[in-house]
């Protein structure tokens, strides 16, 4: 049945091409020239002649539509090849870098947290898998340990550079509707540089922030229970609709920073935490700056 059926198929553009041939080359032309001259106005040679003139000229046409298509086909084709080539050397750029980051040497994880940068930022397939590969990196191997260890400790190199890739990450090319959020889930970022960053429900919980900068970042929606914030600088952060429940915030100025809608149970505000210049609810706004002019217990 379906060779019957290719064969009508066969047969019916057979009829169709002889059908435009027929008429592109026989009564086309004949109509045009009986049309533009009418028939009596010339011989029966000129009138051939004539014809034939419109044929040499519909060839001509078909022939420059002929040079177009395959040029444009041709194109297309080397376009396609250039893009599978890239394809192919983005991929062969991606494992690489991900050798690198798990590589032993500090210079090689370095060099391995740059590539995988530069990936993110020049391939729209490949900009979240580069993200999330650099988030799990940091979940896997710089775990906050919350207790004994003083802010005073820099960043390791690994976790500054990841920082930089994340605050200059452009977020709009990732899809939230399908998951594509930040898990930085109990990741140690003690003095990172998180300006400007765009950390919009991003998964920050028991993180330790602490002395991180964070001015003008935008945290809206973001989850911060249990995180540490004490020392961090949150100047024009907005937290509007994050989750800060249990945190750590004592001291912290919060200055120009939107709390509003935000989840600030049992937040600790205790050593001088200041919210005088905090967006907060009406409702929250009065209980918890009482509760910061609290000293340290």
């Amino acid at each position: 049945m379906r060779r019957v059926m290719t064969w009508v198929g066969v047969c019916l553009l057979a009829g169709a091409v002889l059908a435009l041939f027929y008429s592109g080359f026989y009564l086309i032309p004949r109509a045009l020239v009986e049309r533009g001259s009418g028939a009596t106005a010339l011989s029966q040679k000129d009138l051939l002649a004539a014809q034939s003139d419109v044929r040499a000229v519909a060839i001509q046409a078909l022939a420059g539509l002929a040079v177009i298509a395959g040029t444009v086909l041709t194109a297309r084709a080397a376009l396609a090849t250039i893009r599978q080539t890239r394809e192919g050397q983005m991929t062969d750029r991606f494992a690489a870098a991900v050798d690198h980051l798990a590589a032993g040497e500090s210079i090689k994880r370095l060099g391995g947290i740059q590539e995988l940068a530069r990936v993110a930022r020049q391939s729209n397939l490949d900009h979240w898998p580069a993200i999330e590969i650099l988030s799990a990196y940091l979940r896997t191997n710089y775990s906050a340990a919350h207790g004994a260890e003083t802010m005073e400790e820099d960043a390791a190199p690994e976790v500054r550079a990841i920082a930089t890739v994340l605050r200059e990450r452009d977020s709009s090319r990732e899809d939230k509707e399908r998951g594509q959020l930040l898990d930085l889930f109990k990741v140690d970022l003690r003095k990172a540089h998180l300006e400007q960053a765009d950390l919009r429900g991003a998964n920050l919980v028991e993180c330790d922030l602490r002395g991180a900068f964070l001015d003008g970042a935008d945290l809206g929606g973001a989850h911060l229970d249990g995180a540490d914030l004490r020392g961090a600088v949150v100047k024009g952060v907005c937290l509007k609709g994050a989750g800060l429940i249990g945190a750590n915030a004592q001291g912290v100025v919060f200055e120009d920073v939107d709390l509003r809608e935000a989840s600030l149970l049992d937040l600790d505000l205790r050593g001088g935490a200041d919210l005088r210049g905090a967006r907060c609810d009406e409702e929250i706004s009065l209980v918890q700056r009482d509760e910061s002019t609290l000293g340290p217990s």
